[in-house]
């Protein structure tokens, strides 16, 4: 599994250097972040169930992608406005391109 996310990871953080949509150090700041909770999240989650249904879970979490693609949720201008705030306050992403 852990393979497979990484690719994943991979993937998109290419694919948002190559659409403009972060800048190299946006996207290693995100991996950082990602790291650090695929880290601490299993520590803080403890051991899976031991009947636990992989397939299920894969089946759902596809629905909700499904269900849920392209839609902006409020806490995402929060979240927004929160970045843009901190990239002020510690001086990056200061270029007129960014869009944060």
């Amino acid at each position: 599994m852990l393979p497979v996310a990484a690719l994943a990871a991979v993937v998109v953080g290419v694919s948002r250097l190559v659409l403009g949509a972060h800048s190299l150090p946006e996207v290693a700041l995100g991996a950082v972040v990602g790291l650090i909770g695929a880290i601490v999240l299993p520590l803080l989650a403890g051991p899976p169930p031991a009947a636990l249904n992989v397939r299920r879970i894969a089946i759902v979490a596809a629905a909700i992608v499904v269900a849920f693609h392209g839609l902006h949720f409020p806490a995402e201008a929060h979240i927004r406005a929160t970045a843009v705030r901190v990239a002020h306050m510690l001086a990056v992403c200061q270029s007129d391109d960014v869009r944060l």
